[in-house]
């Protein structure tokens, strides 16, 4: 697992952040940790650092003059004389770095932790300095990484660049949420390609939520896409606005062009979206700037009148900008030019843009690789760097993609934990999603008039897509239980899907009916452990995720299923802790206990020899079922696991072909009988 320590540099000036032109003569106060202030300048005139930024803009005469006559030799120069630009600028970054001691200390002291990524959280106050691109600044002199390297691309000491508007640390966020993407574009007629291209990109990103759709209908393919993501093409601020009103959006993606404001004064950059709805054309754009579509974005809105359970909406967590100049800040004469700046100063937590020109293929790159990792949970600074290094490794002649990526970034102080819990929730969600495609293709193989072989085949690579799942559960302590407890039931929807299998060959106790009895076996021990690991003390300072009557019922359960009997001592703890689960102050926490003593009734039942105790059982039971039935449709996912369950009572386990030569099938018979009269009053609902 990789840690992140952040380290973070300040630098500040006299008098208000705008109207001060870069100069060798002003002085700046650098601050960073613990350290003194230390006085910083900067090399450059305003004027000399101006025409630089054009060249690293792609603006320069080789470059314009070898597009124009298509001189591969002109092209050559250009690339030769940019190269060198990079190099003195990078020079230039380190060492302005290298002037505040404290920095140098800091990013030392992690230097020989393993697993470990530096953030760099840069905190430019003054505008003129959010123009320097110290995110291609070189290692400086002093610090580990290498003397030449690049600071935000050597391995020896991994360092993630972001920068940070001062004031907005203590933004309100929640990011264990289930991620939905917003995609709003405002393409003109040459834009078609890159449009399509992001579109593919993002949805590879959720490809493994996406639940079972028959791959021909369209319709279904469509309506599934949208659980996750939503294209607004032809965006304009209002409409923008008015979808944002009806809809939360964790992650928000823009592509569209940018563009000088001639509506504001100074040059300052905004982005074009469409006027009117419709198709775009000559001089149907209004030129947007970042504060504007922060407030279509998340202004905060009141409920809705009549209904209580709406949400007030915030601010998206992300929100990623392909557009040329999204991070160029313009003229410092006027405050806030920057667009990427606007957004992070109007609340948006993370912000990935560039500084200088994407190209084409590196935009793409940016939208496969940035969201492939945060739809999984992974940190956001640990996505960045390594977007970072997949541009640079595409080393395409004459382009520094790497260098043009800048994010501004506001992170709560609990962002780790957060995120381990949203890892936990999306294992979770790719889990359940691929899980229905293999139902789906058993299904499909017990409709017959298949090629047997081929669907074999299919299920096979289905099967090593929930593995995949499967290995995105975390490790951390919070959630070891947790993930043990669901890593039997995978095992167990596996054994599931197997014996249905097996059934379809008709092959008797075969190799897919061996499979399955392999796969509750190892279901079992997970849930087990699940158990012990909930009772176990933890040496760490961690709160447990999951109560103890689940896993050991599911445990319970198995040992029925597997060996026709289970130990009542184990049966009487389960059954305590369903007991002082149902006086939790949370429903949900009460439902699940309440659905958890309906089954440890049933066992009881099964094994029971006694006709009226086994009457007393079902009673109980059935009473349960009744109560907890009222509000199936309020705690959906609940009662559609316990009816799945239930199902496996009488289908499965239940099945004759399972039955034979068990050692217990008389018992499992009983609890087919009371599953069916369980499943009479539980209603079918959706998971979700």
């Amino acid at each position: 697992m990789t840690l992140i320590r952040t380290v973070t540099l300040e630098l500040l000036r006299h008098g208000p952040p705008h109207n001060q032109l870069l100069s060798p003569l002003t002085r700046y106060l650098g601050l960073c940790g613990d350290y003194g202030a230390a006085t910083v300048c900067v090399p450059y005139e305003h004027r000399e650092f101006l025409s630089r930024l054009k060249m690293l803009r792609y603006q320069n005469p080789a470059f314009q003059a070898a597009r124009r006559y298509n001189d591969d030799n002109l092209a050559t120069e250009a690339v030769s004389e940019q190269g060198q630009l990079i190099e003195q600028t990078a020079e230039s970054m380190a060492q302005i770095l290298k002037s505040i001691p404290g920095l140098v200390s800091e990013l030392n002291e992690g230097a020989h932790v393993g697993n470990l990524l530096t953030h760099l959280n840069l905190v430019l106050s003054p505008a003129e300095l959010a123009l320097l691109p110290f995110e291609l600044s070189k290692v400086p002199e002093g610090c580990k990484g290498g003397r030449g390297n690049w600071l935000a691309l050597q391995t020896h000491s991994p360092v993630c660049i972001t920068r940070q508007v001062r004031g907005i640390s203590d933004l309100p966020q929640k990011w264990a949420q289930t991620p939905r993407i917003l995609f709003a574009f405002a393409a003109t007629s040459d834009m078609d390609a890159l449009v399509q291209a992001h579109t593919t990109a993002l949805t590879q990103a959720i490809r493994p939520w996406m639940s079972h759709f028959e791959s021909d209908n369209q319709q279904a393919f469509e309506k599934e896409i949208d659980k996750h993501l939503t294209l607004l093409p032809n965006a304009s601020i209002k409409g923008i606005e008015a979808i944002c009103a009806e809809q939360d959006y964790t992650h928000v993606h823009l592509l569209a062009h940018g563009a000088r404001d001639k509506n504001r004064p100074g040059d300052r950059y905004g982005i074009n979206l469409c006027r009117r709805k419709g198709s775009p054309g000559r001089g149907a754009f209004d030129t947007v700037s970042g504060e504007q579509l922060a407030l279509a974005l998340g202004s905060m809105r009141a409920p809705c009148p009549g209904n209580s359970t709406r949400k007030v909406l915030g601010h998206p967590l992300v929100v990623s900008i392909a557009s040329c100049d999204s991070g160029y800040h313009g003229s410092v004469i006027y405050d806030g030019a920057a667009f990427a700046h606007q957004l992070h100063q109007s609340g948006i937590p993370f912000v990935v843009a560039s500084q200088f020109p994407l190209s084409f293929a590196g935009s793409v790159v940016m939208v496969r690789e940035l969201y492939q990792k945060l739809m999984c949970g992974v940190d956001p600074r640990m996505a960045l760097h390594a977007l970072r290094a997949k541009l640079y490794a595409r080393h395409d002649p004459g382009v520094h993609d790497w260098a043009a990526l800048i994010a501004y970034a506001a992170l709560p102080d609990d962002l780790s934990s957060q995120l381990v819990e949203l890892c936990y929730l999306r294992a979770r969600q790719a889990i359940g999603a691929s899980m229905s495609h293999v139902d789906a293709g058993i299904d499909a193989i017990s409709g017959g008039n298949l090629n047997l072989t081929d669907k074999e085949n299919d299920l096979s690579d289905l099967m090593t897509h929930v593995d995949l799942a499967t290995r995105r559960l975390p490790n951390a302590p919070d959630f070891l239980s947790e993930a043990m407890g669901l890593r039997g039931t995978v095992d167990k929807r596996k054994a599931e899907a197997y014996f249905r299998l097996g059934k379809v060959k008709n092959e008797g106790f075969g190799k897919y009916h061996k499979k399955c009895l392999d796969l509750l076996n190892s279901a079992r021990l997970h849930y087990f452990d699940a158990t012990r690991d909930t009772l176990m003390a933890s040496n760490k300072l961690s709160r447990k995720k999951r109560e103890l009557h689940w896993p050991l019922t599911q445990y319970l359960g198995l040992s029925l299923v597997i060996e026709g009997q289970f130990d009542q001592q184990q049966w009487q703890a389960a059954f305590f802790s369903t007991e002082l689960e149902l006086e939790s102050t949370s429903s949900k926490t009460q439902v699940w206990a309440g659905w958890s003593r309906m089954e440890l009734y049933l066992l009881q039942g099964a094994v029971t020899a006694s006709d009226a105790k086994r009457k007393k059982y079902q009673k109980q039971a059935l009473e349960i079922a009744t109560n907890l039935s009222r509000d199936a449709h309020r705690y959906k996912f609940p009662t559609y696991s316990s009816r799945r369950q239930l199902q496996r009572y009488v289908s499965w386990w239940g099945d004759k072909l399972f039955l034979e030569n068990h050692p217990g099938k008389i018992k499992l018979a009983r609890a087919k009988q009371l599953a069916e009269q369980l499943i009479d009053v539980i209603p079918d609902v959706d998971s979700v």
